[in-house]
């Protein structure tokens, strides 16, 4: 009876389980949904999370709203089709291995607003290159890389050659792309302050790296095994180099340390090949730990083993505690005048140190006799180590004073003032600055050419007005611009004469002070056309006009002296001095034009240029008007459209 009792208290309790079993799972499972596109989205919190790919598409574009919210997060979009992403900028999160093993996917396009992305997200993938947006701060799912090696977030992405962190991001992340050891190239903005610990360890196909200016921090085993990197130069900025930061450089050959470094880590340089290094004057700290009984050869260049020569640069003044401490193969060492004491075991177990240089009666032969080392003094004829050279230029900029100063002893500086030249390359006017490029070239040859670019001011505005141009006319912004210019001045009563016909010779005064040309040459030359009068007002125009063959005057070897220019005459003018370029679709340019019969046969080409470049326009009533008078307004509307758009730099 029992047992009976037992076994339907057993079944009654397994069809429990499995009922429970079955609501549990239908639970689960009701909150997926499929779009018709084969996303598979959970909209059952506050916002949507995409959770899978079912579709056949092979090119993809997340949207930002599934099932009436927000998309904020892919935590899965596994799929062998897909072979590009692009995401809506709604996404914050990219989950462990989100992409993992979507194996012909070669383009992300990641948004902005991205911030973290998981471990091997795109692991098994065939990107080959990716760019960083800002927002991201995290780019790997784990810290503890003792146990879990290669999770960032490219980890396992062994197409990925080049990377670019977009302008505006400040931190590279911690195990950003640790053991991507497929990239070849990285693009670092000067937003970039700091690199955290990890950052590109292990990056051993990167050859090169440009580290930005405004970086401050290189944390810990930055470009720790980065083994194809030759040379790096240290920003102006930088403050601190961490623990292990290039340690296992095995090709690292040349580091330039930047004035304004403080402290170097521990192991910092270990690894690498680097022989020589100079040591700025700012520096003041050269190991990560100070109790060196336990911890041997931690010091800053510990394990650079052919690091020969140390320099330390005049204005130190105290060489740290344990700096150098088993560098083995360090063989000489000079300390600058400025050094008054070395710290406890800043070279102990230095075996190779033989050399100290330095001047007599300093530190440096104290030094030397106190630890038994050759000591080789440094006089007025030893080769200068030469800090950087610095350049200043006068109030006037008239000079420019070159200086350098020795570092290993201050006292030795070179100085030269040398005389500048100028140019100006762009004249001022009334309406714009103008550009004068001033050069000082030095006798020695230490000290580089210098150049600088000095603004000039604007000329002071001639324009009075006139009182026949009032504001609001037509043409009183044309008058006014040329006028300003220098282009055409008006009568000697005060008037302008905005409707009076200009003469023939006064277009090409007005041509010639467009051109800038130099008259001087031309005021003595004999008129080649017979009524042009030596030393008139406007000899020397025409005579240029004609040498450069703006001009040819008339048949009869007249130039037309005081004859009022036509406007087919103003264009054939231009044209010429534009250097009669082709022109195409004459007869249908011109056939518009009611009165396209009167136009000379000789102008027909420079009024099509003229009409296609903007240079004229027709009449209202639709004639061109090609033998009509111009009157000094329409030439003054003419001269502003041309230097407006900057046709008479063209010529």
């Amino acid at each position: 009876m029992k047992n009976s009792k037992m076994k339907k208290s057993l079944s009654l309790i397994l069809s429990l389980i499995m009922i429970l079993s079955t609501l549990s799972v239908l639970t689960v499972t009701s909150f997926a949904e499929t779009t018709s596109d084969g996303i598979v989205y959970d909209a059952s919190g506050g916002t949507t999370v995409v959770t899978g790919y079912t579709g056949t598409k092979t090119s993809v574009t997340i949207p930002s709203q599934l099932g009436g919210k927000t998309v904020t997060a892919i935590n899965s979009f596994v799929s062998d089709k897909i072979t590009s992403v692009t995401l809506p900028d709604t996404i914050t999160s990219i989950g462990d291995g989100a992409f993992d093993g979507c194996s012909k996917l070669k383009t992300v396009k990641l948004n902005q607003g991205l911030q973290t992305i998981g471990g091997y997200a795109f692991r098994g993938t065939i990107i080959e290159s990716i760019s960083i947006p800002k927002s991201v701060t995290a780019l790997a799912s784990n810290t503890d890389y003792t146990s879990y090696v290669n999770r960032s977030a490219f980890g396992g992405a062994t197409n990925l050659k080049d990377v670019v962190f977009e302008n505006g991001i400040t931190a590279i992340p911690a195990n950003a792309l640790i053991y991507c050891d497929s990239i070849e190239s990285v693009t670092l903005p000067d937003s970039v302050k700091n690199i955290y610990y990890n950052a590109f360890k292990g990056c051993n196909s990167l050859t090169e790296i440009t580290l930005p200016k405004n970086l401050q921090t290189i944390g810990e085993a930055a470009f720790n095994s980065c083994s194809l990197i030759t040379e790096v130069t240290m920003p102006d900025a930088l403050t601190n180099i961490y623990d292990g930061a290039f340690d296992g450089c095995s090709k690292l050959k040349t580091v330039k340390l930047n004035q304004g470094l403080q402290t170097i880590g521990g192991y910092a340089f270990r690894g690498t090949i680097i022989e020589s290094i100079s040591i700025p004057k700012s520096v003041t700290a050269l190991a990560s730990n100070t109790d060196y009984t336990s911890y041997v050869n931690r010091s800053a260049f510990g394990g650079a083993t052919n690091l020969k020569d140390v320099v330390f640069e005049n204005g130190i003044t105290a060489i740290p505690a344990n700096a150098f401490v088993k560098c083995e193969s360090i063989e000489s060492i000079l300390l600058p005048e400025s050094v008054t004491s070395v710290g406890n075991s800043a070279f102990g177990n230095c075996t190779s140190l033989k050399d100290v240089y330095g001047f007599r009666d300093t530190y440096a032969q104290t030094f030397a006799e106190e630890n038994e080392l050759n000591f080789i003094p440094l006089d007025d004829n030893h080769e200068h180590t030469w800090g950087e050279v610095t350049y200043k230029w006068s109030s006037d900029n008239k000079t420019c004073t070159a200086t350098r100063v020795c570092l290993d002893r201050s006292t030795h500086i070179e100085t030269e003032t040398a005389t500048a030249t100028s140019k100006v390359t762009k004249e001022p006017t009334t309406t714009s600055s103008g550009t004068a490029v001033y050069t000082a070239t030095f006798k020695n040859t230490a000290f580089k050419t210098q150049t600088k670019n000095v603004t000039l001011d604007k000329l002071p505005d001639p324009y009075k007005g006139f009182p026949d141009v009032k504001e609001g006319a037509w043409y009183y912004d044309a008058v006014k611009h040329c006028a300003q210019k220098g282009y055409i001045s008006g009568y000697a009563n005060g008037n302008f004469g905005p409707n009076d016909n200009l003469k023939r010779q006064d277009f090409v005064v007005i041509l010639s002070k467009i051109a800038g040309a130099d008259l001087d040459k031309y005021a003595a030359m004999t008129p080649k056309l017979k009524d042009v009068k030596k030393g008139a007002y406007y000899a020397a125009a025409v005579n240029w006009a004609v040498d450069n063959n703006i001009i040819a005057g008339y048949a009869n070897g007249n130039f037309g002296v005081n004859d009022n220019i036509t406007r087919e005459q103003v264009a054939t003018i231009l044209y010429r001095y534009m250097g009669s370029p082709e022109v195409k679709n004459v007869d249908s340019t011109l056939k518009k034009f009611s009165d396209v019969n009167r136009i000379s046969s000789f102008a027909k080409t420079a009024v099509a240029w003229a009409v296609q470049n903007n240079v004229i326009s027709g009449m209202a009533d639709g004639r061109v008007a090609p033998t009509e008078g111009a009157a000094r307004a329409q030439i003054a509307s003419i001269i502003m459209r041309m230097d407006q758009q900057g046709m008479f730099n063209k010529a």
